[in-house]
């Protein structure tokens, strides 16, 4: 088999292939969404990509006077299909990596498709063409291999956080455009010879598309974790002040009961001698005297769950100490401890909104 036959029926849909390295950066940040196991994914996906290049090259076949972007469009429809299917994140999220992927990984391929119809016009050798393309595969393994560690870290967090779908709606007309941007660059390159200084304007018009989206992707990441963050020092604060308030009210009990003990011989010394003289009614009145100055237990019992009890205790004494007026009834299954503690930190926000409102 010649070169050219070779590069023909097995590169002439080369760009497929950043399908992979697009596919190993959607799911990083997913990596606690899957439906599925993580084997059963990759076989899928495998099996999409081979059974979708295949189709890529019969419809070629058939219709050979076809865009090749054009007929890339149902590829993209079909791998975006099981990729929503495979998660449990939300539509937005699962849409706005998607696109963030296809998008960083479709920078190496137009570039390497602007070079060609600058170097390679036509791409009358075609040794070069298969040059061009090794190394336009090369790149988009090398974005996957950068990018991955912020996806799978950052992403993910943003992914079990970042829960407002409009926020991930509001990513995607800008992703969108440069995609398509790049694109119609990448696809008019052929014509660059008939613009006053195209080649010079094309690349800089592409490297500049390509600069700012890497740095508005990083400046979302950046800003998100970073009002995250925020949200964990604030749900931490109010975790420290609920536990300086039970540690005070233990105290403050400890250091009652520490007196009353110290008392008590007192007490049942008073008790006899009072008992000695007959003085029933003195002895009810002095025990009555005594239970009252009893310290009670401070911590109320709401439900068996004691985190979510001492939020309840914390923001319930506040709201005694302004004068509300509350009602308390908790229904609550069994827990994991990371749902006790998102709970707890919904419930705390509620609370002391509901406070303030009432203020």
């Amino acid at each position: 088999m010649s070169l050219s036959v070779f590069m023909k029926y097995f590169f002439s849909y080369y760009t497929a292939l950043g399908f992979i390295p697009a596919a190993i950066l959607c799911y990083m940040p997913m990596k606690n969404q899957l439906r599925f196991p993580i084997k059963r994914i990759v076989r899928d996906c495998a099996i999409l990509f081979v059974g979708s290049y295949i189709g890529l090259q019969l419809v070629d076949y058939k219709f050979p006077w076809m865009n090749e972007t054009v007929m890339l469009i149902p590829f993209l429809v079909i791998v975006f299909i099981y990729y929503i299917f495979s998660v449990k994140a939300l539509l937005s999220q699962c849409t706005a990596f998607f696109v963030a992927a296809c998008t960083l990984c479709a920078i190496p391929a137009c570039f390497m498709s602007l070079l060609s119809g600058i170097f390679n016009p036509g791409d009358a050798n075609l040794v070069i063409t298969f040059v061009y393309e090794l190394i336009e595969i090369g790149l988009m393994i090398l974005i996957c291999v950068l990018f991955m560690p912020a996806f799978r870290t950052n992403g993910a967090i943003l992914v079990e956080n970042l829960q407002q779908p409009w926020i991930w709606n509001a990513t995607l007309p800008f992703s969108i455009l440069v995609y398509v941007l790049l694109v119609v660059i990448s696809l008019d390159r052929y014509h660059l010879t008939e613009v006053l200084m195209g080649r010079e304007l094309f690349i800089t018009l592409f490297a500049s598309l390509s600069v700012l989206y890497i740095i508005s992707v990083v400046f979302f990441a950046s800003v998100s974790g970073h009002i995250i963050q925020e949200e964990r020092f604030r749900t931490r604060d109010v975790v420290y002040r609920i536990q300086k308030k039970q540690y005070e009210d233990v105290q403050n009990f400890l250091d009652r009961m520490h007196i009353f003990r110290h008392d008590t011989r007192h007490v049942m010394r008073t008790i006899g001698e009072l008992a000695q003289k007959g003085d029933s009614e003195a002895i009810l009145d002095y025990l009555n005297e005594k239970e009252l100055a009893m310290p009670n237990t401070p911590v109320r019992t709401f439900c068996e769950n004691s985190i979510l009890n001492a939020v309840l205790n914390f923001y319930l004494e506040e709201a005694e100490r302004r004068e509300i007026v509350y009602d308390v009834k908790i229904d609550l299954p069994k827990l994991t401890d990371r749902q006790t503690v998102n709970l707890s930190s919904l419930l705390a926000n509620l609370l002391e909104n509901a406070i303030l409102a009432c203020q």
